[in-house]
């Protein structure tokens, strides 16, 4: 269990939901393009990895974005691009880097 910290707070009020399956069928479907996601590339022009598909609010998106972390928005909604995984979101070192900038 985690101590309620300021980024447990931010997950619990602003990622609400793992939604991988529904982003690649959107995907696959072509109802969504890779021309839709944003930041998909690394510095060095290298597709990252997108390893889990989060529905976010519209302000984490907003912060997520000013990282360089993907996103893609579609009729209202926003979906992370998680490049990492086996740990928890609570502790993904950009989450922990918004949370120190709320304060």
């Amino acid at each position: 269990m985690f101590i309620n910290t300021k980024e447990t707070k931010l997950v619990e009020n602003h990622i609400f939901v793992n939604q991988t399956f529904l982003v690649e069928e959107l995907l696959n479907k072509e109802i969504l393009d890779f021309s839709d996601i944003e930041n998909l590339y690394d510095s060095d022009e290298e597709v990252k990895e997108i390893f889990e598909w989060w529905l976010v609010s519209d302000w984490l998106a907003y912060h997520l974005r000013k990282q360089n972390e993907v996103i893609i928005e579609y009729y209202g909604s926003y979906w992370w691009g998680r490049t990492c995984f086996g740990q928890a979101i609570a502790i993904d070192g950009n989450i922990k880097e918004i949370a120190n900038k709320l304060g």
